[in-house]
């Protein structure tokens, strides 16, 4: 379950940049108040919501996949198992 794997990976790296944005969360609501944001952590914040972008539809299309292979491998058991009942009958 390779696949799996890279699914999990792919979306604890998701929980980090989301965690990232929560952490500064509080200085981009500081804006409303008044105060300036720093153009570091603006960047920060993009660059955290752009990985988030490209880290979602990667793991949906890794999930596709891993239901691609599910269903083969379901395919091949149902196949051997059918093959089974032909020869115990025969």
């Amino acid at each position: 379950m390779q696949l799996q794997e890279l699914i999990n990976t792919k979306n604890s790296q998701i929980l980090e940049h989301k965690l990232a944005l929560e952490l500064t969360d509080y200085k981009a609501t500081r804006v409303v108040e008044g105060y300036e944001l720093d153009s570091e952590i603006i960047a920060e914040r993009e660059a955290h919501r752009e990985a988030i972008r490209h880290l979602e539809p990667e793991i949906i299309e890794l999930e596709r996949e891993l239901e691609r292979e599910k269903a083969e491998i379901e395919m091949e058991v149902n196949f051997d198992n059918y093959e089974t009942t032909i020869t115990t009958k025969f």
